[in-house]
């Protein structure tokens, strides 16, 4: 969105939303027994990988039909970077409109650890998605380099063979006009043919760099932003209580109470339409950032202590949900 004024009937309904958002899990949540060291986890995001990575993704557009070969180079990116964190990347292959370009993903290995007299690991994970594709002409730096750069410093910094679950993180193309979320939803589809009911949770990096100046009413522009569907309540305030616990970031979330077209705008659409309790976390978007969809969404517009925060609480969040009611972490609190 360019300079002109945010519609009315949006600007009231996100007005109402920021009013009924929280900074507060609605409930107590137990965060005993999530291993791994979340705080230390919070502590070994750095600033300068992340800006790195915005700066070699955020290059130029990445628009599936104008720039293919920029939007190629960022998925090889992506692959490179995961390698060179000692995790094993996989392609998808999705073909939208004639245009054909991966999902690429991998799985942080989770411990497998299962309730004494099981016969057999339970599979679960939970899932952290993030387009790497562009609106035309737009070089996309925090919509949505930001939220690839976050996903690929969790990578890095998640531990291994330690969570209960496995984390899948996965770049997906497609997410923008006319992309209609044709990456994501492939990619939903086949984690349900790999995990089946074990998908516990999804987050959508869906912006994640800029703290600015806000330009609706009840917003400070200065905290990660968590939206969910009705009856993501529980993964909300779990991933509330862990940022509050471990990270410097400020978050606040809502799951709102029916649908709204503001909770239809990233890739955890595709979740929720696969049965999946589905969350979009997001820096505010055009209600704060005025290079929102512009040729000046550069990296130097970014706030990388706000990318940090933001990151940070997405790497304990998914801490937390990767521990999430499994048995082993019942055990551990009962050890």
């Amino acid at each position: 969105m360019n300079e002109a004024e945010i519609e009315d009937d949006r600007r009231q309904r996100v007005e109402l939303l920021l009013s009924l958002a929280s900074g507060d899990p609605s409930v107590d949540v137990d965060l005993t027994g999530v291993p791994g060291d979340p705080a230390a986890v919070a502590r070994s995001v750095e600033v300068g990988r992340l800006m790195r990575h915005v700066r070699a993704l955020a290059g130029g557009p990445r628009h599936p039909w104008s720039e293919l070969e920029q939007a190629r180079a960022a998925a090889n990116y992506v692959e490179q970077e995961l390698r060179a964190s000692s995790l094993e990347p996989q392609s998808l292959g999705v073909t939208h409109r004639g245009v054909t370009l991966p999902v690429v993903w991998t799985s942080v290995p989770g411990s497998g650890a299962v309730a004494a007299g099981e016969r057999a690991p339970v599979r679960s994970a939970v899932v952290l998605v993030a387009h790497y594709d562009t609106v035309d002409q737009s070089p996309g730096a925090d919509d949505n380099a930001s939220g690839v750069a976050g996903l690929l410093e969790v990578a890095r910094v998640l531990p291994r063979r330690t969570l209960p679950r496995d984390v899948v993180l996965a770049a997906v193309p497609f997410e923008e006009d006319p992309g209609g979320f044709a990456g994501s939803a492939a990619f939903a589809e086949h984690l349900t043919s790999v995990f089946g009911n074990g998908i516990v949770a999804a987050v959508s990096a869906e912006m994640l760099g800029c703290s600015a100046a806000p330009r609706v009413t009840g917003d400070t522009g200065k905290d990660l932003l968590l939206a969910g569907y009705p009856g993501t309540g529980p993964v909300i305030d779990l991933l509330l209580a862990a940022a509050n616990a471990w990270s410097t970031g400020r978050v606040r979330g809502l799951a709102v109470p029916l649908h709204v077209p503001e909770i239809e705008r990233s890739d955890h659409v595709s979740f929720h339409r696969q049965g999946i309790p589905a969350v979009m976390a997001t820096d505010g978007a055009e209600f704060r950032n005025r290079h929102y969809h512009q040729p000046s969404d550069t990296p130097e517009t970014l706030d990388p202590q706000f990318l940090a925060g933001s990151t940070q609480s997405l790497a304990v969040g998914l801490m937390a949900l990767a521990s999430w009611g499994h048995p082993s972490q019942a055990d551990r609190r009962g050890a």
